[in-house]
């Protein structure tokens, strides 16, 4: 995706080619060998492996360097995930929901009673 939005943007730059026929926009070829076949994958790799050194040699103080070392611990809570389709149904009682959504029935969930 990267190389296409490159190659969109340098046609757009550079503009069209004027044949005898008339005008044409240049080829991915032709784009190449004006941008001397760098490759801006590459170039994007090579800035981010050049950040990641210069974040390893900071201070272990410094905000960079702690948020680089940060483990978010995703972990799931314990138990069977509520099914959807009986949560809907119960919501369209509205008695029924507004029963199960009360401060009661809550503070029953809560302790495990």
């Amino acid at each position: 995706m990267l190389k296409i939005c490159e190659r969109r943007i340098l046609r757009g730059i550079l503009g069209p080619v004027e044949e005898e026929e008339g005008n044409r926009n240049l080829m991915d070829h032709e784009i190449q060998e004006i941008n001397d076949g760098s490759d801006i994958v590459k170039f994007v790799k090579n800035q981010r492996l050049e950040w990641w050194g210069h974040i390893q040699r900071m201070e272990e103080n410094k905000i960079p360097k702690i948020i680089n070392k940060w483990d978010p611990n995703p972990t799931r809570k314990k138990g069977r995930p509520m099914k959807i389709e009986n949560s809907i149904e119960k919501s369209k009682n509205r008695k029924m929901w507004f029963s199960i959504c009360s401060k009661d029935n809550k503070q029953k969930i809560a302790t495990g009673e």
